[in-house]
């Protein structure tokens, strides 16, 4: 809903949302997306190894499918609304 309401007051090409699924899996190309959209250079002369990684077991498949079944018809408004699958709806 909070997307759709900046959709509505702004141009959707002003905005460039990314997810941190895709950041921690393939931060270069995340990060030289975001620069791309920004205009400026990027370069990681540095180090992009997750400093703050929680160390957490896999939710229990009945939890999981509570919450996707739960989430489902707003990650569908989400993707139709950016046009992209979501990270955790793939695969």
């Amino acid at each position: 809903m909070q997307l759709e309401r900046w959709f509505a007051c702004f141009p959707r090409d002003r905005f460039h949302v990314l997810f941190s699924e895709e950041l921690f899996q393939e931060p270069q190309r995340t990060l030289g997306a975001l620069a791309g959209f920004l205009g400026i250079g990027f370069s990681s002369g540095g180090s992009l190894e997750r400093s703050n990684a929680a160390t957490g077991g896999a939710l229990e498949s009945g939890v999981r499918r509570e919450l996707e079944a739960r989430y489902e018809a707003d990650d569908a408004t989400l993707e139709a609304l950016l046009g992209r699958r979501l990270p955790w709806r793939r695969g």
